[in-house]
């Protein structure tokens, strides 16, 4: 239904092994479920992980072990992660052994807590770095909501005191735990840097970087883990791209041709020229009017942002903390403080944003994208390919150019689980056409158009005609 993947679409490719419309986990285009490839290495007697930075909840990590027909219904998500092998029948063992992420708020809301957990089969339930340290074999399973919703930031996250874990933090743990106690079995794990994502959606090129090297920590010591196994398979890839990111930008220095479309929150051409003039390409360099079509292509300067000590959304967030209390001064005083010097033409364009309502965030974005010239082509996903890198067992399979869903099916078939996927899809189709398993939450609406009133399955589900959601609760 789009040209461009989401999270739940692209993450379900890779679960199930099919296409799906944007915003389905784990099941396919006519909103039937279908087992993924986690349940079924369960059913084969193997440890299974998930490991995020955002909510556990979240589209990615949903995908391979809860199905509903729209990302959005995380309350259904959440209590699906925790008890669907109740309803599965299955005794003494959860879907996941490690849950760990954010989402906290996604199982409060219907009784899963520090209190209850051990009711619904769980031996350990952690919410803080301390904890973390403390899990042994006998633990498992174990569940870690380390935040309400998201984790910090990793460039917040290393400047701030706090009890949170990092993303190296959890994968450490839990291959350790997985691999003590499913030595001779195996284990599969599904690790994400899951707020790389939520960086190119701001447009923060500081807050990518610091992201990613939260991630490639993770990476380098899962390589060098499985190196000295030498029996595991390591894939590292993305659901999709996210923000059009290019190293370089080409802009005019005539004040004539500037203009940019996007994060500077409504100021007209004549503004831009005023307040802002040959400033956009680069406030290291000076031009004047007469100044021929001058370029920065073929340039980046990353050592721009060295000295950045977090956030936009940090950001933002202290200033809104300050119920406007804070002045521009104040304001300025901050951004040079945790972020860089800042130029005259630097706090002119900051002020003409405070004096007119804009989006500070944004404004402080745009400037640091301008110092490193970074560009940037959208605040969405892109349909451009994304690379694969693979290591190990198996590794020589995936040499090529493929669509999402084949990487599922060459998963599934690597990992010797079709005939266990395809046990799990009758499973859980059966449960769904006999009402033990819903695919909708009635009491948590989706900001949908199309479900203002009600959610339809759509034609080819197997309880079409009728509704997943007849009214909203």
């Amino acid at each position: 239904n789009n040209t461009i993947t989401d999270s739940a679409a692209g993450a379900t490719a890779f679960s199930i092994g099919k296409k799906t419309f944007n915003g389905n986990i784990a099941t396919d285009v006519h909103g039937n479920p279908f087992g993924t490839i986690l349940e079924a290495l369960k059913r084969k007697g193997k440890g299974t992980g998930l490991v995020v930075t955002k909510s556990i909840t979240d589209a990615t990590p949903a995908s391979f072990a809860s199905h509903t027909l729209n990302r959005n219904f995380q309350d259904l998500i959440a209590k699906q992660l925790a008890t669907l092998h109740q309803d599965y029948g299955w005794k003494n063992c959860t879907v996941t052994d490690i849950l760990m992420g954010g989402g906290k708020r996604f199982f409060d809301s219907w009784g899963f807590n520090e209190s209850s957990y051990s009711d619904y089969g769980w031996n350990k339930y952690l919410n803080d770095n301390g904890t973390l340290y403390t899990l042994c074999p006998e633990d498992l399973p174990v569940i870690g909501l380390f935040a309400d919703n998201e984790l910090p930031f990793y460039l917040d996250l290393i400047h701030t005191e706090n009890n949170q874990p990092s993303l190296l933090d959890m994968s450490r743990i839990s291959i350790d735990l997985l691999n003590k106690t499913y030595n001779d079995e195996g284990f599969f794990m599904m690790i994400e840097g899951s707020r790389i994502d939520s960086c190119g959606h701001m447009n923060d090129i500081a807050c990518i970087l610091w992201e990613m090297e939260q991630f490639i920590e993770a990476v380098d010591y899962v390589i060098d883990w499985a190196r000295e196994d030498g029996e595991t398979l390591v894939v590292v890839l993305a659901d999709h791209q996210t923000g059009g990111l290019t190293i370089g930008r080409e802009d005019s220095f005539e004040k004539d041709k500037l203009f940019d479309g996007y994060s500077l929150n409504g100021m007209t051409e004549e503004d831009i020229l005023e307040y802002y003039g040959d400033y956009k390409v680069n406030p290291l360099v000076t031009s004047k009017d007469s100044d021929a079509i001058t370029t920065t292509t073929y340039q980046w300067h990353p050592e721009a942002i060295k000295d950045i000590k977090y956030t936009s959304q940090w950001f933002n967030q202290t200033v809104t903390a300050a119920n406007g209390t804070m002045d521009i001064l104040s304001i300025l005083h901050l951004i040079e403080d945790r972020w860089y010097p800042l130029s005259a033409k630097e706090k002119a364009f900051l002020n003409y944003t405070f004096v007119n309502g804009g989006k500070m965030d944004q404004a402080l974005v745009h400037i640091t994208n301008v110092r490193t010239v970074t560009g940037f082509t959208s605040h969405g996903h892109t349909a451009v390919d994304v690379s694969l890198y693979a290591m190990g067992v198996s590794a020589d399979s995936f040499y090529g150019h493929w669509r999402n869903d084949e990487i599922g099916q060459l998963l599934s078939r690597i990992m010797d689980c079709v005939e266990e996927q395809n046990e799990q899809t009758s499973l859980l189709q059966n449960m769904f056409v006999n009402g033990t398993l819903e695919l909708c939450d009635p009491k948590q609406k989706p900001p949908i158009l199309e479900y203002n009133n009600s959610v339809p399955y759509p034609f080819g589900n197997l309880r079409y005609p009728q509704n997943c959601v007849e009214n909203w609760m």
